[in-house]
């Protein structure tokens, strides 16, 4: 099959949304339902909550409006224009108008899921502020993209609205915006996808630094920097294949490749949410242990000496720490909320939960 019709292609954008949102519906709601029974009241649970609903909300709206705009745009010609024919032409401002709100969503959601990785590093690297300066840059240049495209959406959306009926043939600045607003869209997704990748990899390399002198409870730390890693990985390489379709000809509504495109796009709308909420999930069930490490590096210095070795903290606040017979600094790590205290060795380190 060398094409695929607008209809065809509007069932496939239906089948997938709809699949992986009822997969996201039910990591969601076991999301949900461990932090809200699973672990105790904490300032960082308000938060994830807050992230949880809000990614969810905003993915969910999407993969309906996609539903909506597939039964909106049902009489439309094989290759998805009006052909002048007023009816048709109603249809088709309906279909952009859903467009126009997707990509209205789409920088919101990359906004909520980027600005928590960009948390948890900053956290993680000790709330130091330089660690916060391209994270930032990158955040807020991802962002302004997503917007601008919504910008060139409504200007061609005002080009058609105002086109007389009749006119199957666009204006000569309908091209022009149109190569413009996809350009600007796929440099959102390749932001989006290096700062992914940037802050996925820096937050498992500090996580790995922390616990790399700790022996062999390391392992359920390594589990939670491995998860992050290869989520982001994951997310990063469907962002870039976006942008390589984004980049393709704009105009073309027909053929294999945008239908792929389009496949590719309803997959990053809902793993956008999925991969926050399977992390958020996998560590409120004790999967995997990401808060807090507090360890002394006197432990490298003099392995005989074993009152050196400290406590491991999972997801507490941040905490005051009293530390007795250690000479090395502190470090913590915090992402998620959780109150267990494993004592490597007993009365090594004493700290108080906040």
């Amino acid at each position: 099959m060398s094409t695929v019709n607008t209809n065809q292609m509007n069932m496939i954008q239906i089948l997938v949304s709809g699949f992986l949102n009822g997969v996201y519906t039910m990591i969601f709601g076991a999301s949900m339902y461990a932090l809200i029974f699973r672990q105790g009241a904490s300032p960082q649970r308000c938060t994830l909550l807050l992230v949880n609903i809000s990614l969810y909300v905003l993915c969910a709206v999407q993969a309906a409006i996609t539903f909506w705009q597939s039964f909106v745009s049902t009489d439309e010609l094989a290759n998805g224009s009006s052909g002048g024919d007023p009816t048709l032409v109603h249809e088709v401002l309906l279909y952009d108008l859903g467009q126009n709100i997707i990509d209205a969503l789409i920088p919101c959601t990359n906004l909520i899921a980027d600005g928590l990785l960009v948390w948890r590093c900053y956290v993680l690297y000790n709330r130091r502020a330089w660690v916060m300066v391209v994270p930032v840059v990158l955040l807020a240049a991802g962002t302004a993209c997503g917007f601008a495209v919504v910008a060139f959406d409504c200007k061609l959306y005002r080009i058609r609205l105002h086109a007389p009926p009749s006119s199957a043939v666009p204006p000569p600045q309908w091209s022009t915006l149109t190569s413009l607003s996809q350009a600007i869209r796929a440099a959102m997704y390749i932001i989006s996808a290096v700062t992914n990748s940037s802050m996925s990899g820096l937050i498992a390399f500090r996580i790995w630094k922390a616990t790399r002198n700790i022996g062999k409870n390391k392992v359920r730390y390594l589990r939670v920097a491995s998860l992050l890693l290869e989520t982001g990985i994951v997310y990063s390489v469907t962002l870039i294949l976006d942008a390589i379709f984004a980049a393709l000809d704009p105009t073309r509504t027909e053929g294999i490749d945008n239908l792929v495109g389009t496949i590719v796009m309803q997959i990053t709308q809902q793993l956008v949410g999925i991969f926050p909420a399977v992390i958020i999930l996998m560590v409120a069930l004790g999967k995997t242990s990401d808060q807090t490490v507090i360890y002394s590096d006197s432990q490298k210095k003099n392995r005989a000496q074993k009152t050196e070795v400290s406590s491991i903290l999972f997801a507490s606040p941040p905490a005051r720490a009293r530390v007795s017979g250690a000479t090395g600094p502190t470090h913590s790590i915090e992402l998620e909320t959780r109150g267990i205290v494993l004592d490597v060795v007993e009365n090594a380190v004493d700290a108080e939960e906040l």
